[in-house]
């Protein structure tokens, strides 16, 4: 039987559409926690701009009737810029794929196989660019700008420079020297970005598999209750510790741990390639062409943190 493409591309995005959330989105706990707060934001554009305020205003003023009152001009907001970042999957399927897999059921199952194979791709990227567990985006390159590029201290992040004496606001907290797993660091820790009026409710703590169980360890002795948090509910192993939620994630650095207000965080989508599956398209069509279908998974995306202060990384806890 012929392949019928049109009906293969119409079961294809079907299939797609349901389990993608499931498969990519709802696996990695940071992006499920930016989901359920609306941080993932689907917008088009050429540039992402985010407005920024970073001085208070201080033309406010208390008067008495008859005073002439403040009208000057503080400077005290500006914008970060940051470009698409884009990411190809490409799905195959071959010639010799369609001999053997006579029929349009047993056509759908291999396709589907292969879908599910690139949604797996697409999860491992996203989290391992978050992480940036290879190599840190920048203001330049193609690899999306994740928590690291955000959090540093001297780089360009949003065309704005920094430093500790130029944009000090722009700069995050990272704590460089070792420190051991301890409550009384955490805490520390958390008092450090609460002085930008961070809610607890919107923190969210990332790290390590054995950073975990060393706040477990710490816990378990005080407690008749289980220590589970939350995003449990969601299938994430996950505790928390005065009412801030620790999760982990495979793909977090060695000695890392990532304590994140984020509600400063932004996971920005191009509604054109929003995980966009392009049709299967025979390719023996085009010169130098090979017999197979060819379909890919398309994405235009990058992350924005407004306020890089309010976020904070441990680089070598033990």
């Amino acid at each position: 039987m012929a392949l019928n493409i049109d009906q293969l591309n119409t079961d294809t995005r079907k299939f797609y559409d349901r389990t993608l959330t499931d498969q990519v989105h709802d696996r990695i706990p940071l992006i499920h926690k930016l989901r359920r707060m609306k941080r993932v934001i689907t917008r088009g554009g050429t540039q992402i701009q985010i407005g920024l305020k970073y001085a208070r205003n201080t033309q406010s003023e208390h008067y008495t009737m008859g005073s002439i009152l403040n009208s000057g001009n503080d400077t005290k907001r500006t914008a970060a810029v940051f470009d698409w970042r884009y990411k190809n999957t490409p799905i195959k399927y071959t010639g010799e794929d369609e001999i053997k897999n006579q029929g349009d059921t047993q056509i759908f199952d291999t396709v589907s196989e292969e879908i599910e194979a690139g949604q797996e791709d697409c999860m491992e990227y996203l989290s391992d660019v978050l992480f940036e567990s290879t190599s840190p985006g920048t203001d330049t390159s193609a690899i999306p700008q994740g928590l690291n590029s955000a959090l540093d201290l001297t780089s360009t992040y949003g065309e704005i420079t920094r430093s500790s004496t130029v944009n000090a606001w722009w700069r995050g907290s990272v704590v460089s020297t070792g420190k051991t797993v301890s409550l009384a660091e955490f805490r520390s820790g958390y008092q450090t970005i609460a002085q930008y009026r961070v809610n607890f409710k919107n923190v969210l703590c990332i790290t390590t598999k054995s950073i975990f169980q060393k706040f477990q360890a710490l816990l378990q002795p005080h407690v008749n209750t289980p220590i589970v948090g939350e995003m449990a509910k969601a299938g994430f192993r996950s505790m928390s510790i005065d009412g801030i939620e620790i999760v982990i994630d495979d793909n977090v650095p060695d000695d890392y741990f990532y304590m994140l207000d984020l509600s400063t965080w932004q996971w920005r989508i191009n509604p054109v390639r929003d995980f966009k599956l392009t049709d299967f398209k025979w390719q023996g069509e085009n010169n130098n062409g090979t017999d197979e279908y060819l379909a890919r998974i398309l994405l235009a995306h990058n992350w924005v943190c407004n306020k890089p202060r309010a976020n904070q990384v441990w680089t070598s806890m033990t």
